[in-house]
């Protein structure tokens, strides 16, 4: 068996500023209900803030580390643990472009052949994140 990680990346484009977009993600115990309302059911922190433990929607539980919140970079970055993935770092980031911003991830998933659902539990994310955050039409 490989002990490999396999990346998976993806960016997309939100209609707000970057400033707005980091402001809904950095408070970290509101992943439930600011970035990805029906996605994830409920997070809690543990270790002073520093462990967040997120309830997913199929009622899987992951103890995520919190290794950077850096408004500076406007990048969350975290390691975690729990199904449905055995392990995996992932860190997500805004880049500022005017009105409008990238958000872009990257996640190291193991085991490698986990990496096609993580990315499509990260699309839909960044799908919800972007509903969410952006003005209705």
């Amino acid at each position: 068996m490989s002990h490999l990680m396999e990346t998976v990346t993806h960016a997309i484009t939100i209609g707000v500023p970057a400033s707005e977009a980091w402001a809904t993600i950095s408070d970290v115990c509101q992943l439930h209900a600011l970035v990805a309302p029906g996605l994830v059911m409920g997070t809690g922190l543990e270790d002073g803030g520093d462990v967040r433990i997120a309830t997913l929607a199929n009622s899987a539980v992951l103890t995520e580390h919190i290794i950077n919140n850096d408004p500076e970079t406007m990048r969350l970055a975290w390691t975690a643990s729990g199904r449905p993935w055995t392990r995996h770092k992932a860190s997500l980031q805004f880049r500022a472009g005017g009105a409008a911003c990238t958000a872009a991830s990257m996640a190291d998933v193991f085991p490698q052949a986990a990496a096609a659902s993580f990315a499509h539990f990260v699309e839909l994310g960044l799908a919800t994140l972007k509903a969410h955050v952006e003005p209705a039409s």
